[in-house]
């Protein structure tokens, strides 16, 4: 679990009885509310009845939102203003940057798990790529920590950044998650052209670089 700063299907329902896991007494999680992006590198059709069906061992409320491509910024702000104890994101490294850029912070605390390709910050605040395992450490022996990150043109970043050319490649990834393979090959000709071209300058703590 992790309280990340910039500036800081519902579960099947169970009694609280039947409901054995126990959580990490360094927070209080009385409402939960999980983010699931299938289109996700390693996330699959699959993960949300297999989400629901790990929440429903735990004793809070727990809400499951799929997102879906031309709705996420709509999806992350009703999460949000949901105000649970505990947001999860099972998403790729972007998905989760922009929750919790969003939740500042003031916001709830966020615990990304492994749902995408390279899954920098998750694997550094878990040690795992298995996303339920992560979900289960988060759950019952996370403390909130704060994460360090930065900022470029307004946007918030954690644990790592791609800046410059390289970036440029981005886009493509993504039209060719959503099967835009003529949009890809556009994204790709313009990343491929731009390559190893300009400069890049950055200050770290007030120094130009």
């Amino acid at each position: 679990m992790a309280e990340l700063e910039t500036d800081s299907a519902v579960a099947p329902s169970t009694s609280d009885a039947s409901r054995s896991a126990v959580l990490t007494s360094e927070a209080t999680l009385k409402r939960v509310v999980m983010l699931i992006n299938p289109l996700s590198g390693g996330v699959g059709p699959r993960a949300q009845g297999e989400a629901e069906v790990l929440l429903a061992e735990y004793p809070f409320e727990a809400d499951i939102v799929a997102l879906t491509p031309d709705h996420i910024d709509k999806q992350i702000g009703e999460a949000l203003d949901a105000k649970p104890d505990l947001l999860i994101v099972l998403a790729g490294d972007g998905t989760a940057r922009a929750v919790a850029s969003r939740a500042g912070p003031k916001g709830p605390l966020i615990a990304p798990l492994p749902g995408g390709t390279m899954n920098m910050l998750p694997k550094a605040l878990y040690g795992t790529a298995d996303w339920k395992l992560a979900l289960r450490k988060a759950l019952e022996e996370g403390v909130p920590q704060p994460v360090s990150g930065g900022e470029v043109e307004g946007e918030a970043f954690y644990c790592a950044a791609i800046l410059g050319s390289p970036a440029l490649w981005a886009p493509a990834r993504e039209a060719i998650r959503k099967g835009r393979l003529s949009l890809a090959w556009q994204y790709g000709r313009r990343a491929l052209k731009r390559a190893f071209s300009g400069r890049l300058k950055f200050r770290l703590d007030g120094a130009e670089q």
